[in-house]
């Protein structure tokens, strides 16, 4: 064996080397390679692993983590059974690596964090001492700032292509020919295809369809009531929502993250975000009862205002500009929904349901529902 490694020392190929010398081609790779030790060295040898097997492990684990992809204690016992499978002389046991040997060779290299990406970059340490390699919790509060970034951004791009597709949704409320009822259940097929908050809250298409039949019924009172009964249903079912929310935070922010930095980040940002869910649920309840009386120009222009006007600058401002955060972003949410809410009341507050009901049996033709399908809708 030793003549054959010495040929390969000289140039000659390994698969010749074990063809002239008569022995066998893989454990003179092995050898040749320090795959496995070459000669007997005192003390207690590796078991399964070799130390060449053992500093790749090591490399790979570096690599990853220099290019913060995160190894899991599953990826790693992978990585260490086929190492050993590769590597060993002897047969491996089924259950190897079992969760004490992971534990050891961990304990064995603390210099590694097989757990968490940090970003390691040893060679450029040791060139320039006078910058230190960066803890983890600041390596852990820099990415939570650049993901933060990047959640905004894509907050104000998805929030802005929404508000282009849901300001639009007004103008299926009334056609020319066909009744006031017979339009809103256009709309409100419609509208569940452009806005995931409406589909969910059917019970406001319901206090909505209830608005538009009073009115086109000739019945003002009886509107005004549904309105009313409505928004203090919405109202309070907005709020629970909110306050659950609010109450539950910490078991929320866990469920999706066990970072600590994003946990607090997300949980300090909850009082804002729970607000900012509470006023878009009132101006919600508002907007079905302006869609119930026909009026589509008024709540796109107080849509486009609420959201292209005063929103969306608003959170790109205090979120980007000023670094501000999802405070900001969020802020400005706030700031959005609360317009959207003001000028829907005193829209509503100066109308003339009299008025709104006498337009809606004229623009209905008559077309009034019977029992049967108002307990459909």
């Amino acid at each position: 064996m030793k003549a054959a490694m010495r040929a390969v020392s000289d140039g000659m190929s390994i698969r010749t080397a074990a063809k002239t010398y008569k022995v066998n081609h893989e454990p003179l790779r092995r050898r040749v390679l320090e795959l496995v030790p070459v000669d007997a060295v005192p003390g207690t040898k590796l078991k399964y692993v070799s130390e060449a097997a053992d500093r790749g492990l090591v490399e790979a684990i570096q690599y990853r983590s220099h290019h913060d992809t995160s190894v899991k204690r599953e990826d790693l016992r992978k990585m260490i059974r086929r190492a050993a499978e590769l590597t060993s002389t002897r047969p491996l046991p089924k259950e190897f690596p079992n969760r004490k040997w992971i534990q050891r060779w961990v304990a064995k290299h603390p210099e590694l964090s097989y757990q968490a990406a940090q970003g390691y970059c040893f060679v450029a340490a040791e060139h320039v001492p006078d910058e230190p390699i960066p803890s983890e919790s600041q390596t852990s509060k820099k990415r939570s700032t650049e993901a933060e970034q990047s959640c905004m951004v894509e907050w104000l791009t998805k929030r802005g292509n929404f508000e282009l597709l849901s300001s639009p949704t007004g103008s299926f409320v009334m056609t020319k020919r066909e009744g006031l009822v017979a339009s809103y259940r256009k709309a409100k097929k419609q509208t569940q295809r452009l806005s995931p908050l409406h589909s969910r809250l059917d019970k406001l298409f319901a206090s909505r369809v209830r608005v538009a039949n009073s009115l086109g019924a000739n019945r003002p009172e009886a509107a005004q009531r549904t309105l009313h009964v409505g928004f203090v249903l919405g109202g309070a079912t907005a709020f629970l929502s909110a306050l659950l929310t609010y109450v539950f935070r910490g078991p929320i922010a866990a469920f999706f993250t066990h970072d600590p930095v994003v946990a607090a980040a997300i949980e300090n940002t909850m009082p804002i975000f729970c607000t900012a869910v509470f006023v878009s649920g009132l101006h919600v309840i508002l907007s079905a009862a302006v869609e119930a009386m026909s009026l589509a120009s008024t709540l796109v222009v107080i849509t486009t205002i609420g959201s292209w006007v005063v929103m969306l600058p608003a959170s790109y401002l205090l979120g980007l500009v000023w670094n501000r955060g999802l405070h900001g972003l969020w802020w400005g949410s706030l700031c959005g929904e609360t317009v959207k809410f003001g000028l829907l009341a005193v829209a509503l507050w100066h109308i003339d349901w009299r008025e709104m009901a006498h337009r809606a049996v004229m623009q209905s033709g008559g077309d009034v529902l019977t029992e049967e399908e108002l307990e459909e809708d």
